[in-house]
């Protein structure tokens, strides 16, 4: 329990699954799935937990300040910005509190500038630069829950 985010991509995919069929679906627990019915493709891009300052610098570079669990629309623009702010307090951790600071909320997790902190940076350093090398398609969105 506690503060969980993910970085999500959709992909409408319109009817390029219409060769697919049940026989090829069946016996995968997803028998009910019609395959001509499917509009979109859902890939969880990154996943955090309790990385506080991550989801504050969403909620206030994405959300408009607002804090309440909705999908949030993300450009690649944005996850450029936020890589080089990541990067910057990567190079030299003492500008952490300036540049990404964290943020308390009920089941956060720490708002203290240590290692697991930078752990987090680290990965989402990782996965940004991972999406950004990628072809353009789809749309990203941003969403937290508590």
């Amino acid at each position: 329990m506690g503060l969980d985010m993910t970085l999500i991509r959709k992909t409408c995919v319109n009817s390029c699954f219409s060769s697919i069929t049940v026989d090829d679906i069946q016996g995968q627990g997803i028998d009910h799935i019609c395959p001509s019915q499917i509009k979109y493709i859902v890939e969880e891009m990154a996943y955090w937990c309790k990385a506080n300052a991550i989801h504050n610098w969403f909620v206030e570079n994405i959300q408009n300040g607002k804090d309440d669990c909705n999908e949030y629309d993300v450009d690649k623009s944005d996850l450029e910005n936020l890589l080089k702010l990541v990067n910057k307090v990567l190079k030299t951790p003492s500008k952490a509190k300036d540049l990404l600071p964290t943020k308390s909320g009920f089941f956060f997790g720490s708002t203290e500038y240590d290692d697991i902190y930078l752990s987090d940076l680290q990965y989402t350093k990782e996965i940004l630069e991972k999406i950004l090398a990628e072809p353009s398609g789809g749309y990203l969105c941003y969403q937290a829950s508590w």
